[in-house]
């Protein structure tokens, strides 16, 4: 549509210096997303390939595969639990090592480091299947998304729990030492 005045060959001023700019970022902006989806999409891929070839040679890491009894005797009343849960455990060994597979032999030395007696303590049913489970969601959050979810003064002192069993830990074997000190530089910048 040409208002009064003008030539067939002149655009209007609001076509010409306001829609179309507009319509050429937002053009441009959509090809950059859509290279930005297709390179995630096989890096996704990729990712997928990684981890079928990790699990055809590996075990997959959970808290059941880690589950051991603890020597600690049980005491009547109070629940045996781990200062570092067995599924922070994993959380942790996910975000630190980019997957959940280790060798046979490693998912050994984990379960039996994660099982010795100075990773365990007595606590009541309560805190031990409801309080710790909920603030080491919160940690395993925080962890996920680099600190920018803040996590509530409960999980504070959760985290400093864990982190003085870390050090217990790593003395175990030198692969839970390695893990331990990359779980710690996370883990400290949460506090």
């Amino acid at each position: 549509m040409h208002l009064k005045g003008q030539t067939c060959l002149q655009k209007p001023f609001l076509v010409s210096d306001i829609l179309e700019p507009k319509l050429e970022n937002i053009y441009e902006r959509n090809n950059a997303l859509q290279q930005q989806h297709q390179s995630l999409q096989w890096t996704s891929w990729l990712q997928s390939c990684v981890h079928y070839m990790y699990s055809m040679f590996r075990f997959k890491l959970t808290p059941k595969t880690l589950r051991k009894n603890p020597k600690l005797r049980p005491i009547s009343g109070l629940d045996r639990a781990h200062k570092l849960s067995l599924s922070l455990a994993v959380g942790l060994w996910k975000h630190v090592y980019g997957h959940p597979y280790v060798k046979k032999n490693k998912k050994k030395v984990i379960a039996c480091a994660l099982n010795v007696d100075s990773n365990m303590h007595y606590t009541s049913k309560h805190t031990n299947r409801t309080v710790h489970v909920k603030y080491d969601k919160e940690i395993s959050d925080a962890v996920k998304s680099h600190g920018q979810v803040p996590i509530s003064s409960g999980a504070k002192l959760r985290l400093k729990q864990v982190l003085s069993a870390l050090s217990k830990i790593e003395k175990h074997s030198p692969e839970m030492s390695d893990f331990c000190g990359k779980c710690r530089q996370e883990l400290i910048k949460l506090l």
